[in-house]
């Protein structure tokens, strides 16, 4: 599979408005629109209509992205059946076609809300996508091989599109291991379809355990396959949940937004004199990579395009990394140069410019459900999680509960969480900047000529109070970074950060307790990681398929560092 963050581009050659596939010597679809056998193939034999008019939730999955058609024409139908649940459409891809290739088929075709696929289709890079086509669509784009993608799937699905080309001609998608995984994560009664009659793909599905017939073909094609697996299909119900996440920095907001996209009833509570890094008005929201291509890397790359998608909290901007630190600068040149340069591009030696990056805003208003107030214990009784404040009356009690609140999650659950005091400050400069600076020194720009300067590092240390040491301290950085200008500190921000000790956040369900969830130890980070971990977060309580696959859901579980700790103490003598 190789260390490469990027996979290769399909390679296609035009046959009128045909696409021809090089590599599998095949074309993407018979002759003409593709709208028509697409829909007739796949839209129109899983019974959306009925199924998914009462579901919370109605999960498909594609076994080959392509251009885009099955999704656009299946959103599109969802979109026109107004259901009140929400559809997660997830797809599969190992050889993305360009977006010049892109662009040209919806030149030359017309499917409806090309343009949106248009404007949100990614760079190939071997990782997953979250874009929401709509509040109640959301679409999961695995660049991927699919033995690799759906081993790692964390998702019940309840209808299947196979549709890769050939069988004879691509037996990297349509073989024994493959159909196996597919029917694995398949609910009882799921279905499926295909344009392909082959015997040998009927008999291996029908080996996996689906039941699998003959329907009308489309056009001159006269049969192709359907499928089920066995069992009696239920739609996925998951009504009335009620839900509240202490903390309501970056971390707890990123719960809440994803919460009442669902509309699910998310209390938020937080505490009257925050201290964590949100108390920073603004953070960097930029990739963590590495130079070789690991999970928590791909986990970064994910977590960044999310955050900087339809967010209203995120300022688009350059962002340039700069250090004088030798070993620093040759890390990243080395990371820069996996990339192509629209990005990530390396002006010189010293300075590698994030293309795709920005900023987010920490000032966020509450409407509603707001409670700010110190907690002092949660309870579980009676089915359901009471939280109190510190004279131990009651808050709220709900079916679900997320602990987001940074260091002081410490206070509520046992956490193998680090204190790292961080001042930073907000200054006025003698000129206007436009990009925003990382690496040795953080810069955000602000507006006339105001700057967020930061931040310091202190490990376990949590004191509040500001020092006037730290402060020229920075103002000296920032000297040294722009020469030539008078920094003016006119503000002070001290923050505790809540870290681990592998740098990543406490994600997930807590062990031994039902329906607490943790949310916190980013770091650092949190700008950039926090907005696709609160989509995680809402995906177990509503029982979705997740955003992140089960290998980094292993790499963030709250409990990882008791595992490890275990395994390398070994067996004990008794």
């Amino acid at each position: 599979m190789g260390s490469s963050y990027l996979l290769d581009y399909a390679e296609i050659d035009w046959q009128q408005q045909t696409p021809y596939c090089r590599h599998h010597e095949d074309i993407y679809w018979s002759r003409g629109n593709p709208a028509g056998e697409k829909a007739h193939v796949f839209v129109d034999q899983h019974g959306l209509e009925k199924r998914g008019r009462n579901a919370s939730q109605f999960t498909i999955v594609e076994t080959g992205f392509g251009f885009g058609n099955n999704f656009l024409l299946t959103a599109s139908r969802w979109k026109k059946l107004k259901p009140k649940g929400v559809l997660n459409y997830i797809a599969i891809e190992n050889s993305p076609v360009s977006p010049s290739d892109l662009l040209h088929h919806y030149e030359i075709v017309d499917v409806e809300h090309s343009d949106w696929l248009l404007e949100h289709y990614p760079l190939p890079f071997r990782t997953s996508f979250v874009l929401w086509f709509e509040n109640n669509i959301r679409l999961l784009l695995i660049f991927d091989d699919a033995i690799s993608a759906l081993g790692n799937l964390s998702a019940k699905v309840d209808a299947w599109y196979l549709d890769g080309f050939n069988p004879a001609k691509n037996t990297d998608l349509w073989n024994p291991r493959v159909f196996g995984r597919i029917h694995a994560q398949s609910k009882p009664g799921a279905t499926l379809s295909t344009y392909t009659v082959a015997g040998k793909v009927r008999k291996d599905l029908e080996n996996a355990g689906f039941e699998i017939s003959k329907a009308m073909g489309f056009g001159s094609k006269a049969e192709m396959l359907v499928g089920r697996k066995r069992g009696r299909w239920e739609a996925t119900r998951v009504t009335g949940q009620t839900a509240a996440v202490i903390g309501s920095g970056v971390a707890g907001m990123g719960c809440v937004e994803a919460l009442k996209r669902r509309n699910v009833d998310a209390e938020l509570i937080s505490y009257q004199d925050p201290n964590a890094a949100s108390s920073i008005p603004q953070l960097t929201v930029y990739p963590q990579l590495g130079a070789h291509r690991e999970k928590q890397y791909q986990f970064s790359l994910t977590a960044s395009a999310y955050t900087q998608h339809q967010n209203p909290l995120f300022h688009r901007g350059t962002l340039r990394w700069h250090s004088t630190n030798s070993v620093r600068q040759n890390r990243m040149l080395r990371i820069a140069k996996q990339f192509p340069d629209g990005f990530i591009s390396c002006k010189d030696q010293k300075e590698i410019h994030f293309l795709q990056s920005g900023w987010l805003s920490t000032a966020v208003e509450v409407e509603e459900n707001f409670h700010q107030t110190k907690v002092r214990s949660i309870n579980f009784s009676e089915n359901q999680w009471q939280v109190l404040d510190d004279e131990s009356n009651l808050i709220t009690q709900v079916d679900h509960l997320v602990i987001a609140a940074g260091i002081r999650s410490s206070a509520l659950i046992d956490t193998p969480l680090i204190p790292v005091r961080g001042q930073a400050l907000k200054v006025r400069l003698n000129k206007q900047m436009s990009d925003l600076m990382a690496g040795d020194l953080n810069v955000i720009p602000a507006s006339d000529q105001l700057v967020t300067v930061g931040s310091t590092f202190e490990h376990n240390s949590i004191d509040l109070e500001p020092r006037s040491s730290e402060t020229l301290s920075l103002l000296d950085s920032l000297r040294n970074l722009l020469p030539g200008t008078s920094p003016e500190a006119i503000a002070v921000y001290v923050g505790i950060r809540a870290a681990t000790r592998d740098r990543l956040p406490l994600l997930g369900l807590v062990p031994d307790h039902q329906r607490l969830y943790l949310c916190t130890g980013f770091g650092s980070h949190g700008g950039t990681h926090s907005r696709l971990c609160g989509e995680h977060i809402a995906n177990l309580i509503c029982d979705e398929p997740t955003v992140l696959n089960q290998a980094q859901q292993a790499m963030l579980a709250v409990d990882r560092f008791q595992l490890r700790d275990s395994r390398k103490a070994g067996p004990q003598n008794s």
